[in-house]
């Protein structure tokens, strides 16, 4: 029995070692063939031992099981020994097992052996099991105790293999229970130990798992935290999802815990130990996601402001602001959880801040984005020359400017220095960006200003020019006023300034040519209203309108010469000012250009104008009969002409100027003296017209001198139209048929002027023919009888042109001719006697009753002197009969024109010697009668003397 528990123990350590040698295993095949040769007798007892020792070995390799399974936690060898005690214990069972199936097919064996045998064989099974059940205990702890280092160390690779490890052991355990249960040789105290150890090993697999969970977790959140730094959304979004499984892993765990009531108090608090430390590290994960959303935000909409992407960063600040917006939110939550940390309430508090700051952050940069890409889009609408696109550009990084300077005036005082750097950075990098976009706008504004004064000019649109010349000053002077603010600016970067300055000049050359388009549109204009004055003066209602037509044309005349002097004005300071680009000067010289040529065309319009004015004022007055007025009007071409033929000189010589130019001013020219022309024929025909008037009047007061003159005023006026008309004829042109009609009218002035001398003479010849008649001077009514015909036989030549001419110049003449048959037929029958034989007549019976006057006297005085007073009166009354009938035929012939002065006066002596003859024939009836009286009365009183005497004597 020694030698065999030698061989046997040999065997198993041989065993433990490696496979027996050949050597040692026909030796020990040979020797036990020897021992059991020794007979029956010592089988029994050699099985009983056999049986005993392997009970012996499994009992003692289980215990060894056990001890290795109790420092697991700490021997890191624990596990491999207890894995070779439970195979020596195995080993133990085995050979028990492999003694009893031999004794139990021994029939030498006796039964009690077997019995004993079978025994040994369930303990040493038994002893085994609960080695078997230490070492998976002992690889349980171990996985448990590897897990709960790997939380420690963050390492869930380590946790899920140390996991996984005590799942093996715990499956395998449970797997050994089952087949325990099942085995009804073992006893309930095993069934009761292989339970109890499944149980703690089932325990250690739950806490392994827990720390599985509570590892991945804490890696999660360390890798999202690594994350957040480095600004690595997705990763960081990924390491907290891990973090939500693992907690999601442990919640379930630890639900599956507390509702196993056979699970320890200890157990429950430990899996909640770790749920609560997976929780705290995936808050802090998601934390720390949020935090890298809020960088990662910040940072993406620094790179999209550099890029000028605004979306992009628009974007970014959304994803800072979603990073914020959680981790106010998770803030939220912890704080008003009493289960979480102070540690991670901190930490989530101070990442919730950082996000914040980091959001603000984006935001800037969103704003710095926005206000780059308005700059941009304002400078090249600016190009474009769209300044209500620039306009809202400007406007928009004005607004993205000012949000940044309310985020720095609203900014708190506990911000972080980084923050408060980041934001002024923005503030004065959005205040450059505004400036540039309201260059921009200004640079646009001036552009399109410019563009719509060029099309304006290109139109002649002269008040749409100038507005636009307007709103390109407006656009200098904004950029002016902010280029001084710039300039005044130390803050402002070169950059900036210069960019400013150059957006200033650009609108000062816009300005410049916008004003020369202004200028040439308003030129263009002035020279368009005055060839549209000088078109509308041949039109006017009367000469008044045309003079008002005339004065616009001078008015256009003046704008162009301003718009000249304008242009010329700019160009003087483009000259001094080498800063303008020759594109700019350019622009504006070749507005200069038309301007001179509409100048040239302005004040041929202009004399144009005048001319027609000046001609239609001829006109009206010759027609009104004004002369005066008319020879002003007319007058009013030696100027008009002197100018016309000046411009027409400068013009032809001027070889910038192009041939339509010319050709219009060469136009203007002839029209000026083709309307002089006119003029002139007017001036003739109304000299006409007022000769004929004269003469007409001179013709009914028969002042043949007047007459005369006046025909001849109408003759030299009408000679001097008909040159003009041939003058006018062979210039050519439309007005030729107004001078033809003044030339007419002229000559038809003077056919009546002549036809009023002839009626004048007539009369003339039928007054003096009835003055001769009157006087009884046959030679002169001869004369005027003659020149009756004479004017008749004219007058019917006359009569003959004036048929040619209108009707009311051939009823005119007709009427003058009917005047002079009217002349003709009075004085046909007038006889006139011969004055001498009427005179020596007169003179003759004058002198006869001188002479019976006188005989009367002789005899009155023969009378008185024989004191016959009768005869005497007889006498004395016959004397003053013939007397008073002399006196008669003196009054009579002193009265008549048929009597000269000579016959007159002999009448008139005759009648005086009579009427003193009847006075001397009256004086002697009177003397007599007066010696009668006397001689009466002295005998009268000669006679009372005598009675007085008589009287007295008695």
């Amino acid at each position: 029995e020694s030698e065999a528990a030698a061989v046997v123990a040999k065997t198993a350590a041989s065993h433990k070692k490696d496979k027996l040698s050949e050597e040692d295993q026909e030796m020990a095949a040979k020797r036990l063939v020897e021992l059991t040769a020794l007979g029956a007798a010592a089988n029994d007892d050699k099985n009983l031992a056999e049986a005993a020792t392997a009970v012996a070995a499994a009992r003692e390799a289980r215990q060894r099981a056990e001890q290795a399974a109790s420092r697991a936690a700490t021997d890191p060898k624990a596990v491999e020994t207890a894995g070779t005690a439970a195979n020596e214990a195995a080993q133990a069972a085995a050979k028990a097992t492999l003694v009893a199936n031999r004794v139990q097919k021994d029939d030498g064996t006796s039964d009690s052996t077997k019995a004993s045998v079978l025994i040994y064989a369930s303990n040493a099974a038994a002893e085994a099991a609960k080695a078997k059940m230490s070492q998976y205990e002992a690889a349980s702890v171990q996985a448990r105790k590897q897990a709960e280092d790997a939380v420690i160390e963050s390492d869930a690779a380590k946790a899920e293999k140390a996991a996984l490890d005590a799942a093996g052991a715990s499956n395998e355990a449970q797997t050994l229970l089952r087949q325990l249960e099942e085995d009804s040789a073992n006893n309930d105290n095993t069934l009761a130990d292989a339970r109890a150890m499944a149980r703690r090993i089932l325990e250690n697999q739950q806490q392994a798992d827990a720390a599985k969970f509570a590892a991945a977790a804490a890696q999660a959140r360390k890798n999202a935290q690594k994350a957040a730094d480095q600004g690595d959304v997705t990763t960081a979004e990924d390491a907290s999802n891990d973090a939500v499984e693992a907690e999601l892993g442990v919640l379930e765990l630890l639900s599956s815990v507390e509702a196993d009531e056979a699970a320890s108090n200890d157990h429950k608090a430990k899996i909640a130990q770790a749920a609560a430390r997976t929780t705290e590290d995936r808050q802090l994960a998601d934390a720390a996601k949020f935090a890298a959303m809020a960088a990662a935000g910040k940072r993406d909409a620094y790179e999209a402001a550099k890029r000028i992407d605004v979306d992009g960063a628009a974007s970014a600040a959304d994803s800072a602001a979603q990073g914020e917006e959680g981790l106010l939110e998770l803030s939220a939550l912890v704080q008003a959880d009493s289960a979480t940390s102070d540690i991670t309430r901190d930490a989530i508090r101070t990442a919730a801040i950082k996000a914040g700051e980091d959001r603000s952050a984006a935001d800037a940069a969103k704003l710095v984005a926005a206000a780059r890409r308005a700059r941009q889009e304002a400078e090249a609408a600016a190009k474009e020359g769209d300044a209500n696109a620039a306009e809202a550009f400007a406007n928009a990084a004005a607004d993205a400017h000012a949000g940044v300077a309310e985020m720095v005036e609203q900014m708190s005082n506990d911000a972080s220095k980084t923050l408060a750097d980041e934001l002024t950075v923005a503030e004065a990098q959005t205040r450059d960006e505004a400036r540039l976009a309201e260059a921009a706008k200004f640079v646009a504004m001036a552009n399109l200003a410019k563009a719509a004064a060029q099309e304006a000019a290109s139109k002649g649109d002269m008040y749409k020019c100038a507005e636009a010349a307007s709103d390109a000053r407006t656009a200098e002077a904004g950029a002016l006023a902010l280029k001084k603010d710039t300039d005044a600016d130390a803050s402002a970067p070169e950059a900036t300034k210069k960019g400013i300055n150059a957006a200033a000049k650009k609108t000062t050359d816009a300005r410049r040519i916008a004003e020369a388009a202004k200028c040439a549109a308003m030129s263009a204009a002035a020279r368009s209203d005055a060839q549209k004055a000088a078109e509308e003066a041949p039109l006017a209602p009367n000469a008044d309108a045309a003079m008002s037509l005339a004065e616009k044309a001078g008015e256009a005349e003046d704008t162009v010469e301003e718009a000249l002097k304008q242009i010329q004005d700019i160009l003087s300071n483009l000259r001094n000012d080498k800063s303008v680009s020759n594109e700019t000067k350019v622009a504006i010289a070749k507005y200069a250009q038309p301007i001179i040529e509409d100048r040239h065309l302005a004040e041929a319009a202009k004399l144009a104008a005048s001319a027609t004015a000046a001609r239609r004022a001829a006109e009206e007055a010759a027609e009104n009969g004004a002369m005066q007025a008319c020879a002003a009007a007319r007058q009013a071409f030696h100027g008009l002409d002197h100018d016309a033929t000046q411009l027409r000189e400068l013009t032809d010589a001027d070889p910038s100027l192009s041939a339509a130019s010319k050709a219009n001013v060469a136009d203007a020219a002839d029209h000026v003296a083709a309307e002089r022309r006119v003029a002139e024929a007017a001036e003739c025909a109304a000299r006409a017209h007022a000769a004929r008037k004269e003469a007409v009047d001179a013709a009914n007061i028969r002042d043949v001198d007047a007459a005369e003159k006046a025909v001849s005023e109408a003759r030299d006026a009408d000679e001097i139209a008909q040159a003009i008309l041939e003058e006018a004829r062979a210039a050519g042109g439309p007005l030729v048929p107004l001078v033809e009609k003044h030339a007419k009218k002229a000559q038809d002035e003077r056919i009546l002027a002549e036809a009023a001398l002839l009626a004048a003479r007539s009369k003339r010849a039928r007054e003096s023919v009835e003055a001769a008649a009157t006087v009884a001077d046959k030679k002169a009514a001869d004369i005027g009888k003659a020149e009756i015909s004479q004017a008749l036989g004219d007058m019917k030549e006359l009569e003959a042109i004036a048929m040619q001419r209108s009707p009311e110049v051939r009823d005119e003449v007709s009427a003058f001719k009917g005047a002079i048959d009217a002349d003709y037929a009075s004085v046909k029958d007038i006889v006139v006697p011969d004055k001498a034989a009427l005179a020596s007549e007169v003179i003759s019976k004058a002198a006869t009753l001188a002479s019976g006057t006188r005989a009367a006297r002789e005899k009155a005085e023969r009378c008185a002197r024989q004191n016959d007073e009768e005869g005497a009166r007889i006498a004395a009354d016959l004397a003053q009969e013939k007397a008073n009938a002399l006196a008669a035929l003196d009054d009579e012939v002193s009265k008549s024109n048929w009597y000269d002065d000579s016959t007159k006066q002999k009448v008139h002596e005759y009648a005086k010697t009579a009427a003193e003859e009847a006075r001397r024939a009256a004086t002697a009836v009177s003397d007599l009668a007066a010696r009668r009286a006397a001689e009466v009365l002295a005998a009268k009183k000669k006679a009372e003397e005598e009675a007085a005497a008589k009287k007295k004597a008695e």
